[in-house]
This record gives structure tokens, sequence and C-alpha cells, in this order.
């Protein structure tokens, strides 16, 4: 089952109607249910305090006014518990805007569970969570820049289709990232053993 999540960040321009499963479950959290009006979606449920939107309330709207939980976190809560069966998570509206609004979702999404699959549709890229559950396998075009970037420490990553491939190397807090690779091949490969990393596909190459 897929869930599509839309945050208050900035406009999603790489998500298009179409990345939508017909039975996905479609949740804004909070002020995110602006993106849905301007892609035409209606949700199943808009959650979060409601400090950023108004909305009357029906059948659809969860109100939660834990404090210690961001709207996103309230929102992943509630369908989690709701739909223990979700698989595949497609976030909107994650990036943008504060630096501290970014960072917290990017934690956040690092801790959900490496058994869903996620993308990140962000207005200047398309960000994939790699787990060693779940690898990343595209077809892209040549020349598509794309930046690997560890969130905690992985360990075995493996690429194959860049111009500067790597072999089971290992990313910790000492060793940075590979920011601005290319690709050489359409069909481009990266694999871990252990940790997570975050995929940036620049939308300009998609």
């Amino acid at each position: 089952m897929e869930l599509i999540l839309s945050l208050n960040g900035e406009f999603s321009d790489t998500f298009e109607n179409n990345d939508i499963d017909k039975d996905a479950i479609i949740v804004a959290a909070d002020g995110g249910i602006r993106h849905l009006n301007k892609l035409n979606l209606v949700p199943h449920y808009v959650v979060g305090d409601f400090d950023s939107t108004f909305m009357e309330s029906d059948s659809r709207t969860i109100n939660i006014l834990n404090q210690n939980l961001t709207d996103f976190q309230k929102a992943l809560q509630f369908v989690f518990a709701k739909y223990p069966a979700i698989s595949k998570l497609k976030v909107i509206g994650a990036t943008g805007g504060r630096f501290d609004h970014l960072m917290n979702n990017m934690h956040i999404i690092s801790r959900i569970d490496a058994h869903i699959s996620i993308i990140i549709y962000g207005k200047y890229e398309t960000i994939y969570r790699v787990t060693p559950t779940f690898h990343f396998s595209k077809k892209l075009q040549i020349n598509t820049i794309i930046s690997i970037i560890p969130f905690e420490n992985a360990r075995n990553v493996t690429t194959n289709g860049l111009q500067w491939n790597l072999k089971g190397h290992d990313f910790n807090t000492e060793i940075g990232f590979s920011q601005s690779n290319k690709t050489m091949k359409q069909n481009v490969e990266i694999k871990i053993d252990d940790g997570i990393v975050y995929v940036s596909v620049l939308k300009t190459r998609l």
C-alpha cells in the first residue's frame, strides 16, 4: 500500500499525479493541504494542530495538539497505526524554506522502518532513501547529476553507471559524501550493506 504525504514546505515540482498508485492513501500534514489543492488531489485525512491552515472539522480532519511532535510526525503516527500494510511512502513539500525544518524532516524520514520504500519530491530534485533493504535502481538520462548523501554511517556503498563509481566504500562523519556525480549509463544502481544514504537526482536531467 502506498502513502502520499504532503508537508508544508516548497511545492514539489518533480511530483506528478501519475506517480500515484490507484489505491494510495493521500494525507496532508496541516498546511500541506495547499499542495494537494494545487495538484487537484483530495486527501483522505488532514492531520496536525491546524496552526498553519484552517479547515472545517469533519471526518477527514485529525486534530492532534501534542506540541512535542511535528505535524509530519503526527501524520506518520496516525497513518501507520491505521494502515500498517503501507510499504511505500512518497513525500511532497518536505524540502525548501527553513533549514531546521528540512533537516528535521530528513531526520524523521531516516528513522522510518527500513523496509518501507521512500521517495521525497523536491523543487529541484527527487530524493530516494536507500537502505540495505531498498537499493537504488533507476533508468536515467546520461549526464544526469546525482549525489549520494549519507545520513548516518553507511557501509559498503557500491554504485554502477556513474562517472565516479564507488566500490565497497564506507561513509562516516569524517568521510563526506559523493556530490554532483554524473551518470555515464542509463541504468544506475546504488547499494549499501548497512546504514542509510539519500540519493538526490536533479530534475533538470530527469
